[in-house]
């Protein structure tokens, strides 16, 4: 994931593409999510990140799904990349 990470913060306005990832798995989403900050402002999507944390277990399949067909497909979401200054 911090690979992943690093290719997106230098790609800004161009398309992304992934390769050479492996598949996410549920219990990476899990660690992740319970890793995040809390007090963190929302970005765009007026998610916060204690929203995430008291509901990656109910949505964990989703979230797996979702991450796994984004890497098969090789492109990432370019509006996930966007943040409010």
């Amino acid at each position: 994931m911090k690979q992943l990470s690093k290719t997106l913060m230098t790609k800004k306005n161009t398309e992304i593409k992934i390769t050479n990832l492996t598949e996410i798995t549920e219990s990476e989403i899990m660690k992740t999510a319970m890793e995040l900050k809390p007090k963190k402002a929302a970005h765009s999507d007026k998610i916060k990140n204690e929203m995430i944390k008291s509901s990656v277990d109910i949505l964990i399949k989703g979230f797996t799904k979702l991450f796994n067909i984004i890497i098969k497909s090789g492109n990432f979401p370019k509006l996930w990349c966007e943040g409010l200054i």
